[in-house]
């Protein structure tokens, strides 16, 4: 499933999208986009930086979004900022936000775009899984502030992930990653192991060296042997190195 393209959307003739006070001019400007946004199961919403305003939002935006929006709403960006938040419960808005500075400073030909995600929250718990990509919107509009398309989409049958990632692409090439992630004492693949097995695996997680990682916990090399054991038996990892590579990248680490 792909995002909307900028290129769907028609340059606004003589208008000024930021003062467009009447929202059925721009309901009739995207009937196309809103067509294609419920086809594909996606909705979108339009983003001014400075203003700092959301100024348009799809038919459907607010079954999307984490925030409630009715049609055609104007609200600070970050209303919407302070919505959005990880199936850890770990807000990413205040990460988000500084990002769309790149996309503020860079040609709109350049093609760069921020793709993050984050859960809706049930009652609490993590719902659907909502996935969202900015990129310019080049509607050649009177107003000459910045402009960009926020498309949204639901990400079926994926299970809720420890961590979540922040990535700036330049069409399909990674510039910048940043990770949100609660800390790894926390991550799930711990909760069936013991208190010592526990701290045998972070202990290994935090240190480089493992040739004295027996002596920093003050166990027989023979018992954390047995223990590194036990670990893999129950996470399911055929070694130390595959279990760390795992960790370390959903932590943020990038190799």
């Amino acid at each position: 499933m792909s995002f909307l393209k900028p290129s769907l959307f028609s340059p606004i003739p003589k208008g000024d999208l930021l003062y467009l006070a009447n929202t059925d001019v721009l309901s009739r400007l995207f009937q196309l986009q809103e067509y294609v946004a419920m086809e594909s199961h996606q909705a979108f919403a339009i983003l001014s930086l400075k203003p700092s305003k959301l100024i348009y939002t799809s038919d459907r935006y607010a079954d999307f979004a984490q925030i409630e929006v009715p049609r055609g709403s104007i609200l600070p960006l970050q209303d919407w900022f302070n919505s959005l938040f990880t199936c850890s419960n770990l807000a990413i808005g205040a990460h988000v936000a500084p990002m769309l500075e790149f996309l503020e400073n860079e040609d709109p030909e350049s093609k760069k775009r921020i793709v993050f995600d984050y859960y809706k929250q049930e009652n609490g718990n993590p719902g659907e899984h909502v996935q969202c990509q900015i990129s310019h919107l080049p509607l050649m509009q009177i107003n000459p502030q910045t402009i960009l398309l926020l498309s949204v989409q639901f990400i079926k049958d994926l299970r809720p992930s420890f961590s979540h990632e922040i990535k700036l692409l330049q069409k399909d090439k990674l510039i910048h990653r940043f990770v949100l992630s609660p800390p790894i004492k926390k991550h799930p693949i711990l909760k069936n192991l013991s208190p010592v097995e526990s701290k045998v695996l972070l202990h290994i997680f935090e240190n480089s060296d493992p040739g004295n990682n027996h002596k920093d916990l003050n166990m027989a090399l023979d018992t954390l042997k047995t223990h590194r054991k036990h670990i893999l038996r129950k996470t399911g990892f055929p070694n130390v190195e595959a279990l760390m590579a795992v960790l370390k990248w959903e932590m943020g680490a990038k190799h």
